[in-house]
């Protein structure tokens, strides 16, 4: 038996068709009519990657390091996308590999680059770099280092690899069926549509081949409805019909129908027997609920709130496992047949090797040898970059800690309780 766990992130938006208390796509829907549904609130800050942590983590952002998209590279030249090396607390399937199940995470932020694990030979990891293809070419596309563990997996998974040159007229007319209308000259829509769907393919692709394997635990993070949210509500304004409407107005629905698709192959590949806990969330800067299904052995049909840190202890609950008592999360009783172990320990986190520094002169020498060579370098541009991430990461600090006293002083808000 399989324990899936997904999240599709962006599926839940204000005026969105799918959103908790609004018709659920047929697969979806039968999932929700024989599970239970909850409705989940995220706590700050409002960004892909710190939510993603929280949820793949049971713990706020403060706690387990992710407080932005971007975090500024060791050598202090820039920004890089969150990474595995700037989060703090261990993650579902790296609790689970550790217990000694077989775990799989595919497309999760913040988990490049993936470092072996010797002591849990059962986990196999994807990381959010596999699907970023940073060629001009189809042909040519390196694989990035550090993008998947254990590293025999490597050549296998590369053929199934897809970048947006390979997206056709007719598969991106799926989430956009008027793209005739689109002046290509002026936007860049469908370039940007077409590389959200080549990541969300690719990743797709290689979660499908480790689902085949019945690992005890598949976590996958899809995020093409964020992204074709994002992309629409940014160019909408430059595609309007004379009627007011746009080409553009059906491809959130249309992603979620895509989506809707990717959890039947899933339900398919891991069986009926088999358990899921599917969330869907809002894209950044929508103020709208999420929804949680959890549907399979083990679940009591049953409607809830609760929050985004409390997935993480329900699927220990389910795997058996024990909670610890450092989480921020607690699990769902009210959607579990069975009750949650006790805390058994304080933690599962264990010590981990601090990311290697980089010599301040080594820095320095290279730095003396481009200006050697007549190059400068951009400070301005990557002092920018850098002041951004840490106001960035202020703000979400302050948002953590008034949520916290919010938490504090009304419990209900953050906990659990069914409606």
């Amino acid at each position: 038996m399989t324990l899936c766990f997904l999240h599709l992130h962006g599926m839940c938006s204000p005026g969105d068709p799918h959103a908790p208390g609004r018709a659920l796509p047929p697969r979806l829907s039968r999932l929700a009519s024989a599970g239970a549904t909850i409705e989940l609130h995220s706590p700050p800050p409002d960004q892909t990657a710190a939510r993603a942590v929280t949820l793949a983590t049971g713990f706020l952002a403060d706690a387990h390091g992710i407080l932005s998209d971007d975090e500024p590279r060791p050598d202090l030249l820039g920004a890089r996308p969150a990474s595995s090396d700037g989060r703090h607390r261990p993650a579902i399937w790296e609790i689970a590999a550790a217990a000694g199940k077989s775990a799989v995470s595919v497309g999760w932020p913040a988990t490049h680059p993936a470092s072996p694990q010797p002591s849990m030979p059962g986990l196999r990891v994807v990381t959010s770099a596999f699907a970023s293809h940073n060629s001009r070419h189809r042909e040519c596309w390196p694989m990035t280092s550090g993008c998947i563990q254990p590293e025999s997996l490597r050549p296998e998974l590369a053929q199934l690899r897809v970048c947006a040159l390979q997206i056709t007229a007719q598969q991106l007319g799926g989430l956009i069926p008027a793209l005739a209308e689109i002046d290509q000259d002026r936007d860049d829509v469908l370039q940007r549509l077409a590389t959200a769907l080549a990541r969300c393919a690719t990743n797709h692709a290689a979660a499908t081949l480790m689902a085949e394997q019945q690992p005890d635990l598949l976590c996958v993070h899809l995020a093409l409805a964020a992204e074709v949210h994002r992309v629409c509500r940014e160019l909408r304004p430059r595609s309007i019909r004379a009627d007011g409407s746009s080409p553009l107005d059906d491809a959130t629905s249309n992603a979620a129908a895509f989506l809707d698709l990717v959890t039947g192959r899933y339900m398919n590949l891991c069986g009926h027997h088999s358990q899921y806990v599917i969330v869907l969330d809002p894209p950044p800067g929508c103020d709208a609920p999420g929804l949680c299904i959890l549907h399979g052995p083990g679940i009591r049909p049953t409607r809830a709130h609760a929050s985004t840190v409390d997935i993480v202890p329900t699927i220990l609950s389910l795997l058996g496992l024990p909670l610890a008592a450092d989480m921020d999360g607690r699990s769902i009783a009210a959607a579990l047949d069975v009750a949650p172990r006790d805390v058994e320990l304080w933690t599962h986190d264990t010590p981990r090797a601090a990311p290697t520094a980089i010599d301040p002169s080594v820095i320095r020498g290279i730095m003396d040898d481009l200006r050697s060579q007549g190059y400068q370098p951009p400070p301005r541009r990557a002092a920018a970059d850098i002041d951004r991430v840490k106001s960035t990461r202020l703000e979400a600090i302050r948002q953590i800690h008034a949520y916290s006293r919010t938490r504090r002083d009304h419990p209900a808000a953050g906990g659990t309780a069914s409606m």
